[in-house]
């Protein structure tokens, strides 16, 4: 019997190791001795612990390497609560410009969002640093992950706009809401939409309290097994829920309500039923 409570011990400390994937690794936990750049180990590593904030930032990392005299790269990681807030931050926060370099006196500035993480490389504007360089010291960490999150996978591709992909993180349709959504536009000649999806599940009462908000502030406003149907602006309708699993979805445009709807229960089954 001893020997069974042993061996289950060990297998559930197993399942535990396995569910704590690199993508859920802290940058603490990361070791920054077996990461180089150009062959250089960093020469200093500070910690910059945040305060609470509407971005989620939840830590910083300030490494220098130095390759030559006089030609060092400060590397400044940024640590959010998750890839949406990352993503949120690096497009609407107004401090990046995507792989653009930035200058700033006689430095300059270049980004990679990975992840939940955001890296700022900062140099001397006479000295080269090309961005492939960055981008494979980016890759040395664990649970790299570029481009858009998986999620937005689960939406549609077919007519996006391209450029008009954003994330709302404290205001949605007017109201305040607790949780990211995802945004992506949509349009076909002169028809156009928009669908925005949560970044994962959302508890009901955080679902409700939007509900609730968008009841207070839009006009002709329904609510019926959990499908919200509101008038958003400007003859725009609007189709909301939240679906079985707890991922909500929204849907809206200048479009008749025929069509509204059959866009939303397509999407709602694409959404559902999507791995993210």
């Amino acid at each position: 019997m001893k020997s069974m409570k042993k061996w289950l011990l060990v297998f559930v400390a197993l399942l535990f190791c396995f569910a704590c994937t690199e993508e859920d690794l802290s940058l603490r936990s990361v070791s920054f001795d077996s990461i180089s750049y150009q062959n250089k180990k960093h020469e200093s590593l500070q910690w910059e612990k945040k305060e609470i904030s509407k971005w989620h930032l939840l830590d910083e990392a300030h490494l220098l390497y130095v390759r030559d005299l006089d030609d060092s790269l400060w590397v400044f990681i940024l640590e959010f609560e998750n890839d949406a807030f990352a993503l949120a931050y690096y497009i609407n926060s107004g401090r990046f410009q995507g792989t653009l370099p930035i200058v700033k006196g006689f430095n300059l500035e270049q980004s990679i969002r990975s992840g939940r993480h955001i890296f700022v490389f900062k140099h001397k504007r006479f000295y080269n640093h090309d961005r492939r360089l960055l981008e494979e010291y980016v890759q040395q960490f664990p649970g790299y992950r570029g481009g858009l999150p998986q999620e937005f996978l689960s939406l549609p591709f077919e007519y996006r706009e391209p450029g008009k992909t954003s994330i709302q993180i404290d205001q949605f349709h007017g109201s305040p809401i607790s949780f990211p959504m995802f945004v992506q536009q949509y349009r076909n000649v002169d028809v156009y939409w928009s669908v925005a999806r949560s970044f994962n599940s959302v508890e009901n009462d955080e679902w409700l309290a939007w509900v609730d908000s968008i009841k207070k502030t839009k006009g002709l406003v329904t609510y019926n097994e959990s499908i919200l149907k509101f008038e958003s602006g400007n003859e725009t309708r609007a189709i909301a829920s939240r679906l079985g699993g707890g991922r909500v979805i929204c849907i809206w445009g200048p479009l008749d309500s025929k069509k509204l709807e059959k866009l939303f229960f397509e999407i709602s089954e694409r959404v559902y039923s999507a791995k993210y």
